[in-house]
């Protein structure tokens, strides 16, 4: 029974093992059989493996040191990730889409739910201005862009026999309309 309890001992620290071996001398009854130079042998193989042991712990250790320190910090995602209760919250309360990020900025800022912000008086009067300056800017908007003013029959015909030929296809499909017009006229 002592035997395995010195075993287990061993194995938990073998420097201690080596010393009272080097101490004692004694031979116990596991190195029955061994010469003195093999037991001395096997001590300083256990003396190097502890040392490697402990060179290889070490190394690890420095290592994720090493990646901790170079690992590149996440960066929050420039869209947040609204759970299913925000963008649920978000369309019943008909927010524009232009105004989702300004909503979930404004509840991250003041560390407040999305369902509070939207009921906070400041938020709603920044999204009222934000839809009343849209709304103005739609009415205001005029056509894209102009369209050159048409020109008459008559004048498609002047051009034409002045040297001045349509370039695009319409506008000869324009004067040739024109001319047969013209004919049936006459």
């Amino acid at each position: 029974m002592d035997n395995k309890e010195e075993q287990q001992e061993a194995q938990k620290n073998p420097e201690t093992e080596a010393e009272q071996h080097q101490e004692g001398g004694d031979e116990t009854p596991e190195n029955e059989g061994l010469t003195p130079e093999q037991i001395e042998d096997l001590r300083k193989r256990a003396n190097a493996s502890s040392q490697n042991y402990e060179r290889a712990k070490k190394a690890e250790e420095e290592l994720k040191k090493y990646k901790q320190s170079t690992q590149p910090k996440e960066e929050t995602p420039k869209g947040e990730v609204l759970s299913s209760m925000d963008a649920l919250l978000l369309a019943k309360a008909s927010i524009e889409l232009e105004d989702v990020d300004t909503v979930t900025r404004y509840a991250k800022f003041n560390n407040i739910s999305v369902a509070d912000a939207l009921k906070d008086k400041t938020l709603k009067t920044i999204i009222a201005e934000r839809v009343e300056e849209r709304e103005t800017a739609r009415a205001t908007q005029t056509r894209g862009a102009r369209t050159a003013p048409k020109v008459s029959n008559d004048a498609l015909i002047e051009q034409a026999s002045s040297g001045r030929l349509p370039d695009s296809d319409d506008g000869i499909d324009k004067l040739t309309s024109a001319r047969m017009e013209n004919r049936k006229k006459k």
